[in-house]
C-alpha cells in the first residue's frame, strides 16, 4: 500500500512532467505546425538532454542517485558525444566534456569495483564517491547534454530562449516544498512540514530528514505526525531530541512523547512542527530517555542536549503503570551510536541508581520491582514540598536539589554507632554536630566528643571538661586527651572508664564522638584507650553507649570499632581502604560515584537510615530554616 504522501508527491511530479509535454508540444506546434520536433541530431537537445532531465530530476532524483546510475548515464553519454564529435562544431569543447566522461567512468568503476566493506571505507574512497554522484547526478549530466546540443546545433532565437527557460524552471523547482505549501493551503495552514521520516532506530525513536528550504527548528520543538501503523483518530506528538547532518544532509532525531486522538488530515511519516503550548507540558522537565543495559537497580538513558542541567545526586523520575518512580544519578559518560551502519555520532550517558516510590508521610521508599520499557520517558523530579519550619529529630541533609529530608532513626540514639569517613575539609564534623544537635537538650543523654583537634571546644554549645564530675545539666562537651611519653595519660584512661562506669550504673546514657579516630583507635598500634574504645564499640550498646567515629582514612581504623558502625556515611574518598568499607553497606554502582563526590555530598547507608534505601545527600544544612546553603 502507497503511503499517502508519496502518492501526493507523485502526482504532484506527474503533473509538472505533464505541463512540461504540453509546453514542448504546444510551441513546436506554433513555431513549425509539428507536435515534437523530429528525431534528427539538431533536436538531441530534447530526447538525449532535456528530457531525461526531467525525468531524472521528478522521478529518479528524490528517491535515490547510485553510483551504478551516474556509471550508466555517463556511458551513455560518453558514447553519444564520441559519435557525434564530428558534427559539433567546438570539437575543443566536446573533447574535454568527453574526457571529464571518461575520467568518471573510471572512477565510477574502480568505486563499485571496491565497494566490499563498507565499515572499512577510507576518507579518500568517500570523497571520491562524494564528488562523483554530485557531478555525475542527472540534473547535472543532462544539463550539460542540453546546453551543449541546443547550443551547438540551433542558433540563439525565441525558440532557443524558451526551451532555456524550461530548462531553468527544472533546475530551480523545489518539488518538497512545493509539496508543503499545497498542502498548507488545502489542509492546516498551522502546521508546518520539516520532513519525512526515514529510519527507525526504535518504537519510540526514528530520524527525520528535513526538507531543504522549511524553517529552522531547535532542539525542544514538539512536532506531530502520522505513521503508517496508526488509524487516521490518532497523532504522535514528538520532540525533537538532537539533529544530525549525514552527507549533507540535515536529519532529526525526533522521540515520541504521547499519543493523541486528532483527526485532521496528516500524510503518513511525514513531520510537522506544533506551535500548540498545550504540549509544552510533555516535554516539561525532559532529560532523556531509557536505553539498553537498564536494570531493576540501575537505570541508564540518553541525556537530551536541550535539557536541563544535571548533576551527580541529582533527581530524577520515571512514570510507570501510574506511579512516580524516583531515581539518583551516580554517574555519567560519553558514548557512541552509528547511523545507517557508518556513521558515528556522540551523545551523554547518565547513569542512575532506583531510590523508588516516595512515601511524603513515613518519608521513606518502596522499592519498585521491576525494570523501566526501553525508551521510556526520563524527567528531572520537581519536589513539590514543602520546607519544614524546623528541621525533624536526626536529619543529615536532603536530597540534592528537593526538600526531601534525609534522617536517622535517632529515637534509641544511644544504640547507634556511626561511622563519618572522607577527605579533609569535607564536612565531617560539621555533619557530627548536626546529628547530635538535632537530638535537643536531653539530661539523660550526654554527649560527649574526644576531641584530639583542640577545635571542639571552640563551637558554641560546647563546654570542655577535665573529668565526669564536671558533667552537668548541659549536654555537649568536650574532652581533650592528653599524652604521655608515646600513649594517652593516666587522666584519660580514667574518663573513658568513668563514662563506661556511669553507663552501666544508668546514671547517663553517653554518645561518645571520636574526632580524628585513627589517632585514638589505631589498627596498627595498641595504647592504654584503645581496648577501652573497642569495648564500647563491642558490649557498650547494652549500656547506653553509642559512638560517632570519624576519620579521613579507614584503613587507620580498629576494624573491631569499624565492623560494629551500622551506619556509614562516607564524603568523597579515594582510598581503597574507604571503598572496601562502603561497599559492605552499599552496591558497586552507587560505590562508583564516590571519588566524585561534591563537596558536602556524602553516601549513606545504614539500617538506621529511615529512607530504606542507600542514597547521595546534600548535608550541607541550616538547622534553623530546614534549607540548602
Amino acid at each position: 500500500m502507497v503511503d499517502s504522501n508519496k502518492t501526493v508527491l507523485f502526482i504532484i511530479r506527474a503533473f509538472i512532467f505533464l505541463i512540461f509535454l504540453f509546453f514542448i508540444v504546444s510551441v513546436n506546434f506554433v513555431c513549425f505546425d509539428q507536435f515534437l520536433p523530429i528525431n534528427s541530431k539538431t533536436n538531441l537537445w530534447l530526447y538525449s538532454g532535456l528530457l531525461p532531465l526531467y525525468i531524472s530530476r521528478l522521478f529518479v532524483e528524490p528517491h535515490y542517485t547510485s553510483h551504478k546510475l551516474v556509471l550508466i548515464n555517463s556511458i551513455l553519454l560518453f558514447v553519444t558525444l564520441i559519435a557525434l564529435s564530428n558534427e559539433i562544431n567546438n570539437n575543443a569543447y566536446i573533447l574535454i566534456f568527453s574526457f571529464v566522461l571518461f575520467v568518471m567512468i573510471l572512477i565510477n568503476s574502480w568505486v563499485l569495483a571496491t565497494d566490499r566493506n563498507e565499515y572499512s571505507e577510507s576518507d579518500t574512497k568517500r570523497l571520491l564517491k562524494d564528488f562523483v554522484l554530485t557531478i555525475g547526478a542527472g540534473k547535472v549530466l543532462f544539463s550539460i547534454s542540453f546546453l551543449s546540443f541546443i547550443l551547438a546545433f540551433n542558433s540563439v532565437n525565441n525558440y532557443v530562449w524558451l526551451m532555456l527557460l524550461s530548462w531553468a524552471f527544472i533546475m530551480l523547482i523545489n518539488v518538497n516544498k512545493l509539496y508543503e505549501i499545497i498542502y498548507d493551503t488545502h489542509f492546516n495552514k498551522t502546521n508546518k512540514i520539516l520532513g519525512k521520516i526515514i529510519s527507525f532506530q526504535s518504537n519510540k525513536v526514528f530520524l527525520v530528514e528535513k526538507f531543504k528550504g522549511v524553517e529552522q527548528v531547535s532542539l525542544g520543538n514538539i512536532v506531530q505526525y502520522r505513521d503508517s501503523s496508526l488509524r487516521k483518530s490518532n497523532i504522535k506528538i514528538g520532540v525533537i531530541f538532537d539533529q544530525y547532518i549525514f552527507h549533507n544532509k540535515n536529519c532529526l532525531k525526533i522521540l515520541q512523547l504521547d499519543e493523541v486522538e486528532n483527526t485532521s488530515e496528516f500524510l503518513s511519516n511525514v513531520i510537522y512542527k506544533v506551535e500548540n503550548q498545550n504540549y509544552d507540558n510533555l516535554v516539561s522537565g525532559l532529560v532523556g530517555f531509557i536505553i539498553e543495559n537498564s536494570t531493576i537497580d540501575i537505570i541508564r538513558f540518553e541525556y537530551f542536549p536541550k535539557g536541563e542541567k544535571l548533576l551527580e545526586g541529582d533527581i530524577i523520575k520515571l512514570s510507570v503503570d501510574q506511579k512516580e518512580i524516583l531515581y539518583q544519578i551516580i554517574n555519567s559518560y560519553t558514548a557512541n551510536e552509528k547511523f545507517f551502519d557508518k556513521n558515528e555520532v556522540g551523545f551523554i550517558e547518565v547513569e542512575a541508581v532506583q531510590l523508588g516510590i516516595f512515601d511524603i508521610n513515613s518519608q521513606a521508599f518502596t522499592r519498585y520491582d521491576w525494570v523501566p520499557d526501553i525508551n521510556s520517558l526520563v524527567k528531572k523530579y520537581k519536589d513539590s514540598t514543602t520546607s519544614r519550619e524546623s528541621p525533624p529529630k536526626g536529619k543529615i541533609g536532603v536530597i540534592p536539589g528537593t526538600n526531601i529530608s534525609v534522617t536517622l532513626n535517632l529515637e534509641d540514639h544511644f544504640n547507634h554507632h556511626i561511622a563519618i569517613l572522607g577527605v579533609t575539609g569535607s564536612g565531617k564534623s560539621y555533619l557530627a554536630r548536626n546529628i547530635v544537635e538535632s537530638i535537643g537538650n536531653d539530661n539523660s543523654c550526654k554527649i560527649i566528643c574526644i576531641d584530639t583537634t583542640g577545635y571542639w571546644k571552640e563551637y558554641e554549645g560546647w563546654n570542655k571538661i577535665e573529668n565526669i564530675e564536671s558533667i552537668n545539666v548541659e549536654s555537649y562537651f568536650v574532652f581533650e586527651p592528653q599524652r604521655s611519653d608515646q600513649d594517652w595519660d593516666d587522666n584519660t584512661k580514667k574518663f573513658l572508664d568513668d563514662i563506661y562506669s556511669y553507663a552501666q550504673d544508668e546514671k547517663y546514657s553517653f554518645i561518645v564522638i571520636l574526632e580524628e579516630a585513627q589517632t585514638l583507635i589505631p589498627e596498627k598500634r595498641s595504647t592504654n584507650i584503645k581496648n577501652i574504645l573497642e569495648n564500647f564499640a563491642l558490649q557498650g550498646r547494652k549500656y547506653g553507649i553509642g559512638l560517632i567515629v570519624i576519620s579521613q582514612r579507614s584503613a587507620s581504623i580498629s576494624k573491631t570499632v569499624l565492623t560494629q558502625c551500622n551506619t556509614i556515611i562516607c564524603f568523597q574518598a579515594f582510598d581503597s581502604g574507604t571503598h572496601s568499607v562502603v561497599e559492605q553497606y552499599v552496591n558497586s554502582n552507587i560505590l562508583s560515584s564516590l571519588s566524585n563526590l561534591r563537596k558536602h555530598h556524602a553516601i549513606v547507608a545504614g539500617r538506621d537510615l529511615t529512607s530504606n534505601v542507600s542514597l547521595i545527600a546534600d548535608t550541607c544544612i541550616k538547622n534553623k530554616d530546614d534549607t540548602i546553603e
